[in-house]
Formats: C-alpha cells, sequence, structure tokens
C-alpha cells in the first residue's frame, strides 16, 4: 500500500466528513475510540471503504474460506463473525426468524483507507486506486446534515412481556441446575417502514455517547451503527 499524510485543523470535523464522503461507497467500515485512554490503542480513528475483495458467507467453510483468504492476501481486513458461525463449529443449530438477512461471516479489503492517530491524519490505497481527488472531495463535504429522522419512530417488542419473563425463569433454572453459568440473553425491539439517515444518525449517537469502541457498518442496503462501551 501507499500512504500520503495530511494535516487538518480540526480533526473531529474532519472524521464526519470521512464519514460523509464514503455514502459514494457501498461497503464501509468505520471503528472511532473517541479518544478514549487506554495503553493498548494503536489508531484513533479508521474508515476504511470501496471493497477490492470480498468473503462472505456462503456454505459450511466459512472460516476455512476466510483462512485461505488470510493466506493469500496479507493486508487489511475488515467486517464480522455473527453468532451464527457457532453452527458450523458445534452441532448446533438456530430456530430464530432472521428478519435482517445478514451474512454470517463478511470481511471486505479496502481500495481506501483512513487512519488518525495523534491528531496525524493519513490516507492508505490500494495499488493501483491512488487518487489525488479524494483529498479535495473529503473537505469539500459537509461535516453537518439535516435531522437523521424525519418523524418520530415507534419501537416494537418482538416477544411480551410475559414471554419475556418467562425464558428469563427458565434461563435462571438452567443456571440453578449447572447447565449453564452465563447467558447473554437479547430481546429484540425494532420498527418498520422507518425512514432514517444511517451516516447521520451514527453521527448524532457518537456525539451523544462518545463510545470507546463505536463502530459503523455499510454493506450495500445493510448497516450497524454500535455504541458499544
Amino acid at each position: 500500500r501507499s500512504f500520503t499524510r495530511f494535516p487538518h485543523p480540526d480533526i473531529e470535523q474532519f472524521k464526519l466528513q470521512l464519514l460523509h464522503w464514503s455514502k459514494r461507497y457501498s461497503t464501509t467500515v468505520v471503528l472511532d475510540s473517541n479518544d478514549y485512554a487506554h495503553l493498548e490503542k494503536d489508531y484513533d480513528f479508521i474508515l476504511a471503504t470501496d471493497a477490492h475483495t470480498v468473503v462472505q458467507s456462503q456454505n459450511q467453510d466459512d472460516l476455512d474460506s476466510l483462512q485461505t483468504h488470510l493466506h493469500s492476501n496479507p493486508d487489511w481486513l475488515f467486517g464480522f463473525l455473527s453468532y451464527d458461525l457457532k453452527n458450523q463449529l458445534e452441532n448446533l443449530q438456530s430456530q430464530n426468524l432472521d428478519h435482517l438477512n445478514f451474512p454470517e461471516l463478511f470481511f471486505f479489503q479496502p481500495k481506501r483507507l483512513w487512519i488518525i492517530k495523534d491528531n496525524r491524519v493519513e490516507a492508505h490505497y490500494l495499488s493501483p486506486y491512488q487518487s489525488n481527488n479524494d483529498w479535495k472531495q473529503i473537505m469539500s463535504t459537509p461535516h453537518r446534515y439535516a435531522d437523521s429522522i424525519e418523524k418520530e419512530i415507534s419501537m416494537q417488542h418482538r416477544i411480551s412481556k410475559a414471554d419475556y419473563l418467562a425464558k428469563a425463569h427458565a434461563l435462571q433454572q438452567h443456571i440453578a441446575r449447572g447447565d449453564i453459568y452465563e447467558v447473554n440473553f437479547c430481546m429484540e425491539l425494532y420498527a418498520e417502514d422507518a425512514n432514517i439517515e444511517p451516516h447521520t444518525l451514527f453521527q448524532e449517537l457518537n456525539e451523544k455517547a462518545k463510545p470507546p469502541f463505536a463502530a459503523f457498518v455499510q454493506i450495500e442496503d445493510k448497516y450497524v451503527l454500535s455504541s458499544s462501551p
């Protein structure tokens, strides 16, 4: 990869300009530490975009495919592993309905990679995709847009309160018997036909929460907005 350094007087504004500039590409990952003080932190902010190669779930050998790609392409990869990959490792099945249809495994090798560390901005390009126009485009991109949500969104529960309490009680019994010792029991909240702008919504979420492990993922028309503590 070739890389170029750029000076910028306002790093926080530049991060937002990068976020909105990336809308021109269909595959993007943003990782932001929000200046969290941690000794093991190598980067403050990373934006990877514009996929060159992609590895995603297709069969029962997804992890082998990922390993093969790692050996043949020793470069940056960004993506995720889903919980249901457990079904490829153990004799397990998932019966829950999947309303989102995300791939169970997805990683991509970006053509364009922007890294910020200690107020230094670096652009890393996979040859031969280096562009002199990116900087000009980013600098001309607004860092503020209209509200991310046009109207109030009504969230719904996927299961009822009674069903939730019944499942929680059953899990407590499993713990008491020693069948399990830890469980992550989640309840899905969802909204249908909601009109939002994901990039701006992530911007608003990140500014309010300032989490040390903020993440934004776009795969075509699918998005993940994470405000993990």
